[in-house]
């Protein structure tokens, strides 16, 4: 058959008819995950396990389950064995169900290693970009005091903020924005324009699907970061070594841990003042033409035969 089936069967007296729905989401890429395997273990008797396939919108459903306690999880499994393996991503919730009820399920992979620090990039003279081996936990708050950047004599370097990646590009295009409204000069009258006709995507000849599209579920939580962005209040110095030092980063699984990496301000390049540049005194951009050998010039030997 081209639509399925569905089989189901009672060793009771009536079939079950409760429901669960929900949605399998990939929490550090934020978006739904297809053929993500969901069990639900009735908490009454862990030796019951109820288990189906998210589809190819992540979106799932269990029915003809009994009332009751049920753990639901959610595994992206890389071999199927119905086991949460080492690094697979994985996330469970207990849920009370009486007639039907929706789980969405927000996996990742539970590291129990605390953060580090993978790259330091230099965005501007005041600007530090961090990038870790791993996402934080989106509900701790980010503060300033867990910030240290010191000199190699241990002074250290007042920060002015401290926000994630995505937080970083909100503001810097908020200032973008702002900057355009202030910038009269390049500003002209829109409606001079002639309207544009609006472009046939569709081939006329071709038959249309009336069939309707279900839109890709929108997870709810807000997705984890690897990037935070830390603004100074000083410049940093060419030709110095700065010690960057996070404290109380928190990761996914809520465990807290210290990262430090050394940041090396590369020296600015000397200015040969000796060179100089076409146009200059004493400097000919043209080039003298070639002279003819005169008669009692001497001439090259000629090559051995």
């Amino acid at each position: 058959s081209p639509y399925g089936y569905v089989l189901r069967f009672s060793t009771g007296a009536s079939i079950p008819t409760s429901t669960l729905r929900g949605v399998a989401f990939d929490w550090v890429a934020n978006k739904a995950l297809p053929k993500a395997t969901i069990q639900a273990v009735d908490l009454r008797d862990t030796t019951l396990m109820h288990v189906t396939v998210a589809d190819s919108t992540g979106r799932y459903e269990l029915g003809g389950l009994p009332s009751g306690t049920y753990l639901v999880r959610a595994i992206d499994e890389k071999s199927p064995n119905r086991y949460i393996d080492a690094r697979e991503p994985w996330d469970s919730i207990t849920v009370i169900l009486s007639d039907s009820a929706r789980a969405d399920l927000y996996m990742f992979v539970h590291d129990t290693m605390p953060v580090r620090i993978n790259e330091l990039r230099l965005a501007d003279s005041v600007t530090i970009s961090l990038v870790l081996d791993k996402p934080l936990l989106p509900s701790a708050p980010l503060v300033i005091e867990g910030v240290r950047i010191a000199k190699s004599d241990s002074s250290l370097i007042a920060v002015r903020s401290v926000m994630t990646g995505a937080q970083a590009k909100i503001a810097k295009a908020r200032e973008d924005s702002l900057a355009r409204a202030a910038d009269t000069t390049t500003k002209r009258d829109a409606s001079a324009d002639p309207p544009t006709p609006p472009r046939r995507s569709i081939d006329p000849l071709q038959r249309r699907d009336t069939l309707p599209v279900l839109p890709p579920p929108e997870p709810k939580k807000a997705p984890p970061t690897n990037e935070l962005v830390v603004k100074l209040a000083v410049p940093l110095q060419p030709g110095t070594t700065y010690r960057v030092t996070l404290s109380g980063l928190r990761n996914l699984v809520d465990r807290t841990g210290d990262a430090t990496r050394l940041l090396i301000i590369p020296k600015a390049a000397p200015v040969d003042s000796t060179r100089k540049t076409p146009g200059e005194a004493g400097d000919s951009l043209i080039t003298p033409p070639a002279r003819a050998p005169t008669a009692g010039a001497a001439r090259p030997p000629r090559p051995p035969r």
